[in-house]
């Protein structure tokens, strides 16, 4: 029999390869990534200094619009209602005397129905001091902001630490004051036997730079990953204790938490970032991160909103030692890092700035509901 000739074309001149290996695979992935995250850099750009631009009662409206999208809770410490590449911002002055704004929005729980008679309270404070940086350091410190209560030793003055705390808010709440139908006595309601509603927590903090040269500031908002405990005054700036973001960094770069092979880091070292502190990592998540390049006699304005959402009764509050605390997800601070910028001669020059923050915590109680009323004749 006959063999036909194969019909099967081979091609001699394309050279063999093998299958895309891992290396060649993660590469193509990593480049894909980039190019779609710098795609996206102009749109989060626009869409945080549009954001930004708007009145603090603007972004309220639309930081509680988005946290009523959330059906359930999510997250034991709260949730991020920014997107994620606007949680992290690099804003650059562009010359003297230039204006800068960014903003931020977190929720801790989604709202709870409209409570018809409850009155409705404002607690507002205004805090202001200025910092002063040495050449070649850092200057660290703490702009608290709420607390659950106030730290041990806190002053009742312009110089505290604590500016604003639950703990106050049960301390100015109207009781109610009702009637006995049977010999009309007044009775107040007990203080025991109440809970307040925190609705929301506004910020407006303004950062102003007094010298005629940059300077550098890094930005940290944070919220505490738990409950942190009893924390000693030191000063408007500083606390000795966890409530401190100051602190924990401190702490977590000593040589008795810390193995430090070389020269010891330090938060003065312009090398330094709190992220060097494991103290630091554990306690703190990050709401907002501002990297701010402040020209001569510029201002950066930040405003944050923090949906708060959280029935606290007076036996939650009364537990909480009375040295201080904070609460996890909703007590929120910030921790400052600012530099002078480099000259010909310095690494960091000297730096001067003036910071003033205006809170506004709202929340709202019911006076004329009691929890209880107990009715007992003791006749036998």
């Amino acid at each position: 029999m006959r063999l036909r000739p194969s019909t099967r074309k081979t091609f001699r001149s394309i050279p063999k390869t093998g299958p895309m290996t891992k290396t060649s695979s993660t590469r193509s992935s990593a480049s894909s990534l980039l190019r779609r995250e710098v795609a996206k850099l102009p749109q989060v750009q626009k869409f945080r200094e549009s954001l930004a631009n708007e009145p603090i009662e603007t972004i309220m409206k639309l930081a509680q619009e988005s946290s009523k999208q959330k059906k359930r809770v999510e997250g034991a410490i709260g949730l991020n209602l920014m997107p994620v590449g606007a949680r992290k911002a690099s804003i650059s002055g562009t010359a003297s005397n230039d204006f800068t704004t960014s903003t931020s929005m977190y929720m801790f729980r989604p709202p709870r129905k409209r409570v018809d008679d409850a009155v409705k309270y404002a607690m507002k404070r205004s805090v202001t001091n200025t910092q002063t940086g040495a050449v070649n350091e850092n200057t660290v410190y703490d702009i608290n902001i709420l607390d659950a209560k106030p730290v041990k030793n806190n002053p009742d003055t312009s110089s505290d630490y604590t500016p604003m705390s639950v703990k106050r808010a049960f301390d100015n709440m109207l009781l109610g004051n009702t009637t006995e139908s049977a010999d009309a006595t007044a009775t107040v309601a007990k203080l025991a036997q109440s809970d307040i509603h925190v609705k929301s927590l506004s910020i407006d903090l303004t950062i102003s730079n007094l010298y005629a040269t940059g300077v550098l500031v890094d930005v940290y908002e944070l919220v505490p990953q738990f409950d942190l405990g009893p924390t000693s005054y030191d000063s408007e700036n500083i606390a000795v204790g966890y409530m401190s973001p100051y602190w924990t960094c401190t702490e977590g770069l000593s040589t008795f938490n810390v193995q430090q092979t070389d020269d010891a880091l330090n938060v003065l070292d312009l090398a330094f970032v709190p992220n060097n502190s494991t103290y630091f990592q554990r306690c703190w998540k990050k709401v907002k991160h501002l990297r701010l390049n402040i020209q001569a006699n510029g201002v950066h304005r930040h405003k944050s909103i923090h949906q708060i959402n959280k029935t606290i009764t007076y036996q939650e509050m009364a537990q909480i030692s009375d040295d201080g605390g904070k609460i996890a997800g909703w007590n929120p601070t910030f921790l400052i890092v600012q530099r002078g910028i480099p000259t010909a001669g310095e690494q960091a020059a000297t730096s001067s700035i003036r910071y003033s923050c205006n809170i506004q915590l709202n929340y709202e109680a019911t006076p004329d509901r009691q929890a209880k009323v107990i009715v007992f004749d003791d006749n036998t």
